[in-house]
């Protein structure tokens, strides 16, 4: 019997490599699980800019190539919502990897098991 193999590396590099935050300037992104990949929307540096987080999702939920799985598919969908609405405020980096991960977990979940289901 064949033993299966799986890893997934969510949203995050297999190469990255923790920095101290506070010595670089990251830029405000939301990564997003499409079908075949990730789409990312991502702009310039997130601190003093945080309300670019807005100009972000909206694109998620506008742009087909995105294939938002709208807010009752995961915690992550439904805060992209909610912050293309301008419901929430634009949170921290930490908060957008949170969302990044839990709607690629969720993705991947339910593509597993619907695999036997697949034509």
């Amino acid at each position: 019997m064949r033993r299966p193999v799986y890893n997934d590396y969510t949203v995050v590099h297999p190469d990255f490599v923790a920095l101290e935050m506070r010595m670089i300037r990251p830029n405000g992104k939301v990564i997003y699980t499409t079908a075949e990949a990730w789409g990312a929307r991502k702009h310039g540096a997130f601190r003093g800019n945080e309300i670019q987080m807005h100009e972000h999702c909206q694109p998620i939920i506008d742009t087909p190539s995105f294939a938002f799985k709208g807010p009752d598919f995961s915690y992550g969908d439904n805060f992209v919502e909610k912050c293309a609405n301008r419901e929430v405020g634009a949170s921290n980096l930490t908060q957008w990897k949170e969302v990044g991960i839990n709607h690629h977990i969720t993705k991947v979940v339910n593509d597993l098991a619907t695999l036997s289901a697949a034509p």
